[in-house]
């Protein structure tokens, strides 16, 4: 038996003025520019001794029973994070993180990536911030990883070694950054200046007719 409910839009957020910039990643799921990590272990990772032992023995129904297990457990900590993030922030800017293209570059991480499921999680704000008054912007994150968000220049670690380093200093103002949350306070610049671009409802209305 299903329902069908309608749900109503709220006409404001909560929270009016509040915005955050979110990095979304792989160990780390969620960076927000506030410097707040929000993160889970690999589910899938927790439990593949479990389902190889399952594959081996041909135990097709305890496989797929742990499967859907594992996937309950994402999509449950990715309603309950999004929701909480909606109700906190009106504006949400968060990375177009190229998931296809990741995993094309560096297959290694693919396992990873698909465990994260960023696309889910940009989906989720996406629709909940709306719901609750806000809104979700999804943000170009080219160059946000090695921008500097204090002098807005490029020297961070780069290539794929950088990968591998989170924290650093830059070589021209000196501040320190988390790879992360840097990321994220550039994200949060770059979705400020985008939504100031937007017009507003009030100039588009104010237009006298032609």
């Amino acid at each position: 038996m299903s329902f069908v409910v309608e749900v109503l839009e709220a006409s404001s957020h909560a929270n009016k003025g509040s915005d955050v910039g979110i990095d979304l990643g792989i160990k780390k799921q969620i960076a927000l520019s506030s410097g707040t990590i929000i993160s889970r272990s690999n589910l899938t990772r927790d439990d593949e001794i479990r389902l190889a032992c399952f594959h081996r023995a041909v135990k097709k129904r305890q496989a797929r029973n742990l499967h859907a297990k594992i996937r309950n457990k994402r999509l449950d900590w990715t309603h309950k994070t999004t929701v909480q993030l909606a109700q906190q922030y009106e504006n949400i800017f968060v990375g177009d993180l190229k998931v296809t293209q990741v995993i094309i570059k560096n297959k290694k991480i693919s396992k990873g990536i698909l465990d994260a499921s960023p696309a889910r999680i940009i989906s989720f704000l996406e629709y909940k911030a709306k719901r609750l008054g806000g809104k979700a912007i999804k943000v170009s994150e080219s160059w946000t990883t090695v921008t500097c968000s204090e002098c807005l220049k490029k020297t961070g670690p780069t290539g794929e070694t950088g990968l591998s380093v989170r924290e650093w200093t830059c070589s021209e103002c000196n501040a320190e950054h988390n790879r992360d949350v840097n990321a994220g306070q550039n994200i949060l610049r770059l979705g400020r200046q985008a939504l100031s671009r937007e017009p507003s409802f009030e100039t588009e209305t104010s237009r006298p007719i032609l």
